[in-house]
């Protein structure tokens, strides 16, 4: 799945913009201070998390933690408008799909339009889970300029479990624009590093962790 065109009208201090993506390399936003490229990205991410929400919603899948829909709010309205307008079009297996969201100004947060097509796609990344199998999921990650590492305790509490893994996990507070830390990962490698590396010592001194080892590549790539 790849963003082909995000249209925002009164969002913000943006009045009228449509950005198109490029399908083969990755869009850069340039811009000074106030142009617009934050606002730009946060609409951008309460478009995408109502895919991680009906997507939650094909797969019966309940344990997301943070908001998996998120919707406008008054102050995302331009002061000269009375309401405002956001639409995306992705590309999912050759076939472009495209929902959008109003906010009027003095009204309830509404529903966005949910396009029959979008049900379908996520319906369709679903049907693999009630086979059995893993399902392909797209990554979608949004890290704004409140999403920090600060204050990461160096000791593991006691009462901390692995949970076992799933790839809806990686959801987790995905495009949340709430202050977000790492704390959460810092814990599980941790953790799981301690177990290696008990491994390694009582048992085999080649043992390398199979995920410990992915993050590892990602870090170092």
């Amino acid at each position: 799945m790849k963003v082909k065109q995000l249209k925002i009208k009164a969002f913000r201090g943006i009045q009228d913009l449509t950005l198109e993506f490029d399908q083969n390399q990755p869009t850069v936003l340039i811009g000074i201070n106030g142009a617009g490229k934050s606002s730009a990205l946060d609409c951008l991410a309460v478009l995408l998390s109502h895919f991680i929400g009906q997507l939650r919603v094909s797969m019966s899948y309940n344990h997301l933690k943070g908001d998996a829909a998120q919707y406008f709010t008054e102050l995302d309205i331009n002061t000269l408008s009375k309401e405002t307008y956001a639409e995306v079009s992705i590309i999912d297996d050759e076939q472009t799909v495209a929902w959008s969201i109003t906010k009027q100004r003095g009204q309830a947060s509404t529903r966005p339009k949910i396009a029959r097509e979008l049900r379908l796609a996520t319906d369709n990344l679903s049907d693999p889970f009630y086979s059995g199998l893993a399902p392909k999921l797209t990554l979608i990650v949004y890290y704004p300029v409140n999403r920090i590492v600060i204050d990461i305790p160096l000791d593991v509490p006691k009462e901390y479990q692995l949970e076992h893994a799933a790839q809806m996990h990686a959801y987790d507070w995905a495009v949340s624009n709430e202050k977000v830390d790492f704390v959460e990962f810092f814990r599980w490698f941790r953790l799981v590093e301690d177990i290696e590396n008990e491994t390694r010592l009582s048992s085999n001194p080649d043992y390398r962790d199979y995920q410990l080892q992915s993050v590892r590549r990602a870090i170092t790539s």
